[in-house]
């Protein structure tokens, strides 16, 4: 596999000195590329009239004079309409964030009582627990103190 391209390699060097071109030009060499701006200088810019006019978003109204009384009349009454379904629907919308405040409200104020229920709750346990350990202690030192008197007549204290 070596011999062909060494071949090509020796070829290449005797076409080139008979040329009179040197080895080291016969490489190729990277040219760089072109630079190309991201937009041509007769791109208008976006949201300029003459853009908006390119994508045909431009609105000129017609003279009153020229406008139809009916058409005129049909768009108010949609326009009122869609005012209207505005409206409501902003009303709606209002209703529901006052309806989600209220119960967030709600709710936080649960979570207050059930955490105020909780801590009474443990408050009230580890002073049960202390009253058990007093008693339990007591009750201890009874039982050693009837097993030290030989077990007779003991009576332990509830």
């Amino acid at each position: 596999m070596s011999r062909p391209l060494s071949s090509i390699v020796a070829t290449a060097t005797l076409i080139a000195a008979v040329t009179g071109v040197p080895a080291s030009a016969q490489q190729a060499k990277p040219t760089p590329a072109p630079t190309q701006s991201t937009a041509p200088a007769d791109t208008p810019v976006p949201g300029s009239e003459e853009w908006e006019r390119q994508r045909g978003e431009t609105y000129r109204a017609v003279p009153d004079g020229r406008q139809d009384p009916a058409e005129v009349a049909a768009t108010s009454r949609l326009n009122a309409d869609i005012v209207a379904r505005n409206e409501a629907a902003a009303q709606a919308e209002a209703a529901v964030i006052a309806s989600n405040d209220a119960a967030r409200e709600a709710w936080q104020a649960e979570t207050a009582r059930i955490e105020a229920d909780n801590a009474r709750i443990a408050a009230e346990n580890a002073a049960a627990q202390e009253r058990y350990q007093l008693d339990m202690a007591l009750y201890e030192q009874s039982v050693r103190a009837c097993e030290q008197a030989g077990g007779r007549n003991c009576r332990v204290k509830p």
